[in-house]
């Protein structure tokens, strides 16, 4: 933004500038566009949002400035001494017909006027906001220019991680064209919490997701009988023990996603992956790793804000609860690593 308002003033001239929308591989683009006259900035279109916007500005005002500026004045007689003038094309052609164009009407009704009844955001608020509509779009274009997806899917723990990608899926389904069905599915195992299973029963409920409870205590007893004969009749370590758990939902997971053409999204977020915090085959695994690159600590951030955006009771329960993988009894990820501010 504050090149382009120097680039304006230095040039004294108005400056026009549109941003793409939406995701390509790993970049996301948030839209928006500016108007700078002589450096000055008269509009802002609004980010993540696709369409065109449009304002009036005075011309007159820019010739008027463009003469009063003596180093641009001198500037350009310079330019007309050492250049040859610029070649000027003539075209008889017919222009479009415009008969058709639809101009949308200002926001607030007039383009001489703000619009009324704007409140200024938190700066943390809207940080919070715009990053919650940008993962929502990468997902969106993810899922739209692939075009080989008949829905959204999802292994809901009802912990903080899980909860935030299934918003972000919520928020992607609104804005894929046709919109996108979302299943989520609650894989308990016997250390399983109530309190986790409650917010995500609540949460689905709240989202119109559909929810599946599929446990997996007895699959998980049969894998752990087989290791044990495997090492002639030795326990497994706990750390593998651990893991079968997450080994089993992923693989189911994937085994619906790839009959049901769903998109399967990953839940792991930046700072568990980043000290290795994770279960293979459980928060590793997923087409899409929607929440990749977003530490722990703005995770929390972002649940408290669609909280307080939403009042989404589901959210409020996750909160409430420790956080950590459930994969052994009272485990809690803050005993187990640094408390997550330290960490990242």
């Amino acid at each position: 933004r504050e090149m382009l308002a120097t680039r304006a003033a230095d040039n004294q001239e108005l400056l026009l500038y549109a941003n793409a929308v939406g995701g390509q591989d790993g970049l996301i683009y948030d839209g928006g566009g500016f108007i700078f006259q002589n450096g000055r900035l008269v509009f802002e279109a609004p980010r993540f949002v696709e369409g065109w916007w449009s304002t009036i500005v005075d011309l007159d005002r820019t010739r008027r400035l463009r003469m009063e500026n003596t180093t641009w004045r001198s500037d350009c007689e310079a330019f007309r001494l050492e250049r040859e003038t610029v070649p000027v094309i003539t075209v008889d052609g017919r222009t479009a017909d415009s008969s058709s164009f639809a101009y949308p009407g200002p926001d607030g009704g007039s383009f001489f006027l703000p619009a009324g009844g704007r409140q200024e955001t938190d700066p943390r608020d809207r940080a919070l906001d715009d990053l919650f509509e940008a993962l929502a779009v990468g997902v969106k274009s993810y899922y739209e220019k692939t075009g080989a997806f008949k829905s959204l899917g999802i292994a809901l723990s009802g912990g903080r991680d899980s909860m935030l990608t299934l918003l972000v899926a919520w928020r992607a389904a609104q804005l894929i064209k046709g919109g996108a069905a979302i299943s989520a599915f609650y894989m308990p195992s016997r250390h399983s919490g109530g309190d986790t299973k409650q917010a995500a029963t609540v949460l689905a409920e709240e989202l119109g997701v559909t929810l599946q409870t599929i446990p997996i205590h007895e699959a998980v007893e049969r894998e752990i009988a087989a290791t044990v004969e495997m090492l002639g009749g030795k326990p497994p370590t706990e750390l593998t023990r651990q893991n079968i758990q997450a080994r089993i939902r992923g693989q189911r997971m994937w085994n619906w996603a790839n009959s049901s053409g769903a998109l399967f999204l990953q839940t792991g977020d930046m700072s568990e992956k980043a000290v290795g915090y994770t279960t293979i085959g459980g928060d590793l695994e997923g087409a899409l790793s929607v929440i990749a690159n977003v530490p722990k600590t703005v995770v929390i951030a972002l649940l408290e804000r669609l909280e307080t955006r939403f009042g989404f009771k589901g959210v409020s329960a996750t909160l409430h609860t420790d956080p950590g993988p459930e994969l052994a009894d009272k485990q809690v990820a803050g005993n187990e690593l640094v408390p997550f501010p330290v960490l990242l």
